[in-house]
């Protein structure tokens, strides 16, 4: 399993928020995905963060596959 940094998460989620600026932010799963890990390495990294004042908790809009929209936990970043 390959090995994730704070740097990695941290562009995972100036990325996710250069890609869509009215949505900012990642959620837990989401973030696992694209770094290529599970959720549970994920959430590791992001308890970091949150204790740093890097990043914080937002709530996201998600659509699911039945069509429903709900929101969600997720992070962005506290600064620019």
């Amino acid at each position: 399993m390959p090995s994730v940094t704070t740097d990695d998460i941290l562009a995972a989620i100036r990325q996710a928020q250069a890609e869509s600026p009215a949505e900012e932010g990642f959620t837990t799963g989401e973030l696992a995905d694209q770094l290529g890990v599970i959720p549970f390495t994920a959430r590791q990294r992001i308890h970091k963060l949150l204790k740093a004042g890097t990043i914080e908790p937002v709530k996201l809009r998600r659509k699911y596959i039945d069509g429903r929209v709900a929101s969600v936990p997720g992070y962005r970043l506290t600064g620019p």
